[in-house]
């Protein structure tokens, strides 16, 4: 449950910098890239705070929290990245970025 409540705040955050970049920006590419150099950083941050938290406080090892770590930086992040491209952007994206590997 708090995986559900940590990825809607993902999304917030997400609507908020959109609507942030709207405000200040206008409606065209630059303000939806402002948006997203917002947005990626400090969410690689909100979810590796989610990850401390498991790791120091809940018990959980690394290893434990590391695919929930990257099911909550991915969710909002690739759906920022579809947000106003077609999908055949964003499956190139998505093939580009999900194709490495990750090792522990």
């Amino acid at each position: 449950m708090r995986t559900i409540i940590i990825i809607l705040g993902g999304l917030l955050l997400l609507g908020l910098c959109v609507l942030g970049a709207r405000l200040i920006g206008g409606t065209g590419a630059a303000a939806m890239v402002t948006a997203a150099k917002v947005f990626i950083p400090v969410w690689l941050v909100a979810a590796l705070l989610n990850m401390w938290v498991g790791v120091s406080r809940a018990g959980y090892s690394v290893t434990e929290e590391l695919p929930i770590f990257l099911l909550i930086l991915a969710i909002p992040a690739v759906l920022r990245r579809s947000y106003g491209g077609n999908s055949r952007e964003t499956a190139a994206w998505l093939a580009e970025h999900l194709s490495m590997n990750v090792r522990i």
